[in-house]
């Protein structure tokens, strides 16, 4: 028995499924059903006599490839149908045609597929051939294999692909009877990685297509909708679409005038918990930001709070590399023999390593203090000549932050302007996007006028977070979700709260200088607003964090909502309260 019916779609869906011979784009909005229509859409193919092998499928990820093919076997007559159909990513199904077709190519059908790694490491042997060894400020490996990766996404010329014409190397799109593009241009948002949305704004007009719209949302309420839709219509480059709902009403979105990233934090966490009271899961609660480094106040209000949290935006930001790094300097302060952090800082120094550092830290530790005197002959002689120079900057450093009324927030200037700049710089590919990270950390910091307060909160980082391995194996541990929006395109939560609404923030500051980058800055915001089912919360702050230029604007995105739409809060500036006292340090010069 089958239990392919159209009877289920409604009339938009019902006209693509009965779609004729000739190209067909679907412009498919957010929370329409694409997935559904497409199951349909192979499964009417199939029975109306169409060979399943002659099918073609391709998505982003195999794990939409697999479910369509699933649900599409579960439709047809002779299921067996569903393993005939070929399908899978982009990049699968092109590496299966080229091992079937190598010897077209002169290869053999056993070549292999550079990963990221493979490809960095030819880099730096083409470097290390060219050139021999390379200069202090020559590109890293990794950074000229993204740009390459870049130019050929993005300018790539038609002799460079297999030698073909453009319209050679597409002759076939014009011959296929059957062609159906599924997509919504109101959610490109990764031009950044090469990607050009124009490619679906062209292509009624190139391939003589038809084009569809599916408008009614299954996910959202009809209010988050109404919000959604006036953002996305700023934008002039776009099909025109209007997104409604058959859903119940329900409460308008919330957007909340705040003053800083930290009273954000406090206001999201009380946001939370409200949900909480209300019946709410942690599961069905996300917080979306346009950059990982706009959540680091939040994990601390959360863990402080502890309510367990999912991270799917990379590694948690107190637990990055070059923040770990700093964060070691100001805990030899506070408590001068502290292992684990004069190991850490230590081996940043050129001709450092495991052994030395070790050594070093054993002194201060017989010594029972840090004593960086001229007349400490046992530290002294086990500073290698290569590492004399910036030790004595260290030194420098160590003396001015031990100054009178320095505050964390100055503690990090110091000893990032005058050593760990450079340390950055010459370790990291993505240095300028780890510098915005530390300039947050400045930022933060001047939260605590004291050394003792500031580390107490940052230990407490930690002990809530889930990971996603973790997360699937606890059915039973609920845990709300941090990710940026890049990341939560095609997921869904009831409650949906977007932070960071701070103009140069979202929008970034690099997508200011074009209308170009500033369309895919809102259309990445209508991807944030339309994850919600029920409830959605949006926060602006005022000051910008993570560039410390002190105040700022509230985004352009919240202003371009209509006022009957939303409900507004603005909240007053509150002076914080400094009461903790710093910890004395045992340090000597």
């Amino acid at each position: 028995m089958t239990s392919w019916s159209i009877e289920s779609l409604n009339s938009a869906q019902n006209k693509i499924i009965e779609h004729k011979a000739g190209p067909a784009l679907v412009i498919a909005g957010a929370g329409s059903g694409k997935t559904r229509v497409i199951t349909h859409r192979v499964a009417q193919l199939i029975n109306s006599g169409i060979p399943a092998s002659s099918i073609l499928l391709l998505t982003f990820t195999n794990k939409a490839a697999d479910e369509m093919t699933q649900r599409v076997g579960r439709t047809l007559v002779n299921s067996s149908d569903q393993n005939k159909i070929i399908h899978g990513t982009f990049h699968s199904v092109a590496n299966r045609f080229l091992k079937q077709h190598a010897k077209l190519l002169e290869y053999k059908n056993n070549f292999s597929i550079l990963d990221s790694s493979d490809s960095k490491d030819m880099v730096k042997a083409a470097i290390a051939e060219v050139i021999g060894k390379p200069g202090k400020f020559f590109p890293k490996a990794a950074v000229l294999q993204n740009i390459f990766s870049l130019a050929f996404n993005r300018h790539c010329s038609e002799k460079m692909i297999l030698g073909l014409p453009y319209i050679q190397r597409n002759f076939f799109l014009e011959q296929l009877i059957y062609l159906m593009v599924v997509g919504d241009d109101a959610q490109s948002i990764y031009s950044w990685r090469g990607a050009n949305f124009g490619n679906m704004l062209e292509f009624p007009e190139r391939y003589k297509a038809v084009t569809y719209y599916m408008e009614e949302n299954y996910r959202s309420s009809p209010e988050i909708l109404e919000a959604a839709n006036q953002s996305i219509n700023y934008n002039t480059r776009q099909f025109e679409k209007n997104l409604f709902s058959s859903l119940p009403e329900g409460e308008k979105p919330l957007v909340h005038h705040v003053w800083s990233s930290e009273d954000e934090a406090n206001l999201v966490l009380q946001s939370i918990l409200s949900y909480r009271d209300q019946e709410i899961s942690l599961n069905e609660m996300s917080v979306l930001y346009r950059n990982h480094v706009q959540s680091a106040a939040l994990q601390v209000s959360l863990t402080q709070a502890g309510i367990p949290f999912v991270i799917h935006s990379g590694v948690k930001f107190f637990e990055q590399a070059h923040i770990k790094d700093l964060t070691a300097f100001l805990k030899v302060l506070y408590n001068p023999l502290d292992e684990i952090s004069w190991m850490r800082l230590l081996r940043l120094l050129p001709g450092i390593g495991n052994n030395t550092a070790f050594r070093i830290f054993s002194v201060f530790q017989d010594q029972q203090a840090v004593r960086l005197t001229k007349d400490n002959q046992a530290l002294h002689k086990l500073i290698p000549k290569k590492a004399l120079e910036n030790w004595i900057v260290l030194l420098e450093c160590f003396q001015k932050m031990l100054g009178e009324s320095i505050s964390p927030t100055e503690m990090i200037g110091i000893i990032y302007n005058n050593f760990y700049r450079d340390v950055l710089y010459s370790s990291f590919e993505n240095a300028q996007q780890r510098e915005a990270d530390i300039r947050y950390l400045e930022e933060f910091a001047g939260n605590y006028e004291q050394l003792e307060a500031f580390l107490n909160k940052l230990s407490l980082v930690g002990s809530s977070i889930v990971t996603d391995y973790e997360s699937e194996q606890q059915d039973n541990q609920e845990a709300i979700t941090l990710t940026t929006i890049h990341q939560a395109k095609g997921l869904e939560w009831g409650v949906v709260i977007v932070i960071g609404l701070t103009e140069g923030l979202f929008p970034h500051q690099r997508s200011l200088e074009t209308e170009e980058q500033i369309e895919e800055e809102r259309r990445l915001f209508y991807v944030a607003m339309t994850r919600a089912k029920r409830h959605l919360l949006l926060t602006a702050p005022l000051i910008s964090s993570s560039y410390f230029k002190g105040a700022s604007k509230r985004s352009r995105f919240i202003f371009e909502l209509a006022d009957e739409s939303i409900n507004k809060v603005v909240h007053k500036f509150d002076d914080y309260s400094y009461l903790n006292r710093r910890g004395t340090t045992q340090f000597y010069f």
